[in-house]
């Protein structure tokens, strides 16, 4: 329990920290020197605050997404907008958000008082700072983004999965996939676990949720998807063209394109920008393909620690898409909690895993190259990278506690 003490608080002070400093930066750049964004916060543009909730609502408030008459389509998967649409209910915005953000924390906290247990009452603080004040949650608070949700279900998942109710857990995790599919890589365990009945159960419940959600919308159920299909490559052909959209993007491309921009000075010309990225998609998507299937080939045949294998496939989907926002960093909070509640010590990398884990939580726009593109987009991948690699390398010889 000491050991799990220690890493909890070495973790919170970091983030705790982190957090002071970039409020502190902040309110400085904005009152004593005058500045405007992106130096006078750490989280997206301030005009435009709750506006992930707003904006999808109108988009879905016909329960018409994808044929929408609003200047933008929904690029989210039915469930995710059958969500929006019952908060587009709500005509006043302000209760809209109050709704929103209330109905995650009287779900949230309960959980995370029942995965801590006895550690709630002795660390509530260090507890509250990580998984309520650290950036990823302020960040999807202050955007009010569908992942709030997305991530709960995961961690719904998680809890139940503890508690050996298999048909709660699974149908948790399936309502994640049918929001936003890339936590279907958490799937990989139940194969690892060879739990072949579950997985089925798994997919069959996406696939009705899907349906489901699907058929309530206007102009019948496969016209929906294909136009879904469609809304979505568009979105990604957009978001991967221009440099604007590696702002606030911790995927490997993000880094890539980041990098290749800068060395090229492409920042102020489209059109090579977008030469360079047409260049760049293919031998990508090969390179993630691979990565994928090593790293989940070595989740399924290699004995490693539960916060091992959540670490690594959460890893998997916040660096392999070609667009990867901040929002998804709050999944780091589901490998985190299995890192504070493994016993087991590996020497000095305990506290390398646990700098790791606080620097990955906390903001880390001290310079814009170009905008509002920050190095963050350098140096949270490189973290998440090298901790891969930790991983990967050190699994298997952890040194048992002494007690």
């Amino acid at each position: 329990m000491k050991r799990i003490n220690n890493k909890l608080k070495l973790v919170a002070t970091i983030v705790f920290c982190g957090m002071f400093l970039a409020i502190i930066r902040a309110y400085f750049s904005a009152t004593l020197l005058g500045d405007v964004y992106p130096w006078n916060t750490f989280l997206f543009l301030p005009g435009d605050r709750f506006m992930d909730l707003f904006n999808m609502s109108l988009i879905c408030s016909t329960n018409d997404p994808y044929f929408t008459t609003t200047p933008f389509a929904s690029n989210y998967f039915p469930v995710a907008n059958t969500i929006f649409y019952w908060f587009s209910l709500i005509e006043n915005r302000v209760w809209m958000m109050v709704a929103f953000q209330g109905i995650f924390l009287m779900v949230y906290i309960p959980v995370l008082k029942k995965l801590f247990q006895d550690q709630w009452r002795s660390h509530f603080l260090e507890i509250i700072i990580v998984f309520v004040f650290s950036y990823p949650v302020l960040y999807n608070t202050d955007r009010q983004n569908i992942e709030l949700y997305n991530f709960l279900c995961c961690l719904l998942w998680v809890y139940f999965k503890e508690k050996d109710k298999s048909f709660l857990a699974v149908f948790f995790l399936a309502l994640s996939i049918s929001m936003k599919l890339y936590t279907a890589v958490f799937a990989i365990i139940y194969i690892k676990d060879m739990k072949l009945k579950e997985l089925t159960v798994l997919m069959s419940i996406v696939a009705v949720l899907t349906l489901l959600s699907a058929s309530t919308f206007k102009g019948g159920v496969m016209n929906n998807i294909f136009q879904m299909m469609s809304v979505q490559k568009e979105f990604t052909q957009e978001y991967t063209s221009v440099p604007r959209y590696l702002h606030f993007n911790h995927s490997l491309f993000s880094l890539i394109m980041i990098s290749i921009t800068a060395v090229f000075k492409v920042w102020e010309d489209p059109v090579r920008y977008q030469e360079i990225t047409a260049q760049i998609l293919l031998p990508y998507t090969f390179l993630t393909m691979a990565i994928f299937g090593l790293v989940a080939f070595a989740v399924i045949r290699k004995k490693m620690d539960p916060w091992m294998d959540y670490f690594l496939l959460t890893a998997l989907f916040l660096l392999l898409p070609h667009i990867s926002y901040d929002y998804k960093l709050i999944f780091l909070l589901i490998p985190l909690y299995y890192f504070l509640k493994e016993e087991k010590e590996y020497g000095l990398l305990t506290r390398l895993f646990c700098i790791g884990f606080g620097l990955v939580l906390i903001p880390h726009n001290y310079y814009y190259v170009h905008e509002d593109v920050s190095v963050a987009a350098f140096i949270v991948p490189s973290l998440l990278m090298a901790m891969m690699f930790l991983i990967l390398f050190t699994a298997k010889s952890p040194v048992r506690a002494k007690t």
